[in-house]
């Protein structure tokens, strides 16, 4: 019992060491396995090799013209066709023409074969060949060509804000400049939505949806060899500000595959899309949504108020508790997380399995899009 227990404590080690290394590593981590399959084909590749050397010398080895008939190689079909007419009686099998002495001549056994004979043979020997399985690329579906025409005009960001962006923990809070392009979006989202994400939407739809538009289906196309970009809530307005609000609902973990997402720094990149294409973008942890929703509802007032001021905040989120802060996680924070059932815990909940929702095919730019993208600078997604 004291070795098994040891050998769980050293797997678990090993194990730890591993996702350790693969956090801080990650390009050495995939170079190393990489290493490794190559020589594992390169192993089977020089066996293979060396059976069919030896195949080929035991062939070579034999003589030829002194077996009987039935037992000579054919090394061309030409030649044994006129052999065959010629030796109808058995003791004509090892005399023959002077003009097919060359060819049905015996060997001695010593004696190497020409290279032309070795190509022949070769030919003959069923082999077979080991090679390498290419990784299976992950592929979207065909993108459906687009025809929607573009309107008139292109939007612009028209309000400045006045609060002070904060990137190291929770809440997130980016903006964009004045006069930066406001990308259009569409309708039609095929992610898979959290667990806060309707309850969160009806709230905010509660508060703010007589000024706004609160909608939970709503994507920006990428381009047709990527997939679109979904926030998890957006808010629009339906006045002349051009105010777009992406709301981010980050959890530490999957309910259902288990494996860590919004680690620290996983994110930037694309809240970075959205700040260039005129989307404000404010994240929120899962657990402040769930234990401080009302706090969170308050944040998204005063980041509205800050972009237009006329805005008044609902009577019901003045004079509100601040909203607590929370350190950004990594990837072995949540992983911790993971194996104590953080999540379940706070939210009281048992995760199950939900089907997929097919991927879109609407994911080409149209003319608007094409339009607006022209005044973007490139940004990596």
């Amino acid at each position: 019992m004291q070795d098994d227990s040891a050998n769980k404590q050293q797997m678990e080690e090993i194990y730890r060491l591993i996702i350790e290394f693969y956090s801080i590593h990650p390009l050495m981590f995939w170079m190393a396995i990489f290493i490794m399959i190559s020589f594992v084909f390169f192993f089977i590749w020089r066996i293979s090799r060396k059976k069919r050397n030896s195949k080929i010398e035991y062939t070579s080895t034999q003589p030829i013209g002194v077996e009987k008939e039935k037992d000579k190689p054919v090394l061309d079909e030409k030649v044994g066709n006129s052999k065959n007419e010629n030796l109808q009686n058995k003791n004509d099998t090892v005399t023959s023409d002077k003009s097919n002495t060359t060819e049905s001549e015996a060997k001695p056994i010593s004696e190497k074969p020409s290279e032309i004979e070795k190509e022949e043979v070769i030919s003959k020997i069923a082999t077979v060949e080991i090679k390498p399985k290419a990784k299976s690329k992950e592929k979207l579906a065909e993108a459906k060509v687009e025809t929607t025409k573009s309107k008139d005009e292109i939007d612009f960001v028209n309000y400045n804000i006045t609060k002070v962006p904060t990137t190291n923990s929770y809440p997130v809070f980016r903006f964009p400049e004045k006069g930066t392009v406001v990308r259009s979006y569409r309708l039609g989202n095929t992610k898979r939505r959290g667990f806060k994400e309707e309850s969160f939407q009806n709230s905010i739809e509660r508060y703010f949806g007589m000024d706004f538009l609160v909608l939970g289906n709503v994507r920006l196309n990428t381009g047709k060899e990527t997939r679109p970009f979904e926030p998890d809530i957006a808010i629009v307005d339906k006045s002349n500000s051009n105010l777009r609000i992406d709301i981010e609902i980050d959890e530490p973990y999957a309910g259902i595959t288990r494996q860590p997402t919004h680690c620290k720094g996983e994110d930037v990149n694309r809240d970075i899309y959205f700040i260039d294409r005129g989307w404000i973008v404010i994240r929120f942890s899962e657990y402040q949504v769930h234990m401080q929703e009302k706090d969170c509802l308050q944040y998204v007032a005063q980041i509205i108020k800050s972009a237009i001021p006329s805005y008044e905040i609902p009577n019901q989120l003045r004079n509100h508790t601040s909203l607590q802060n929370e350190k950004l996680w990594d990837v072995v924070q949540a992983q911790k997380w993971e194996k104590a059932n953080y999540r379940e815990q706070y939210l009281n909940h048992i995760f199950r399995f939900i089907e997929e929702i097919p991927e879109t095919k609407e994911r080409d730019f149209d003319e608007q899009e094409i339009k607006e993208e022209q005044l973007v600078n490139p940004t990596l997604i």
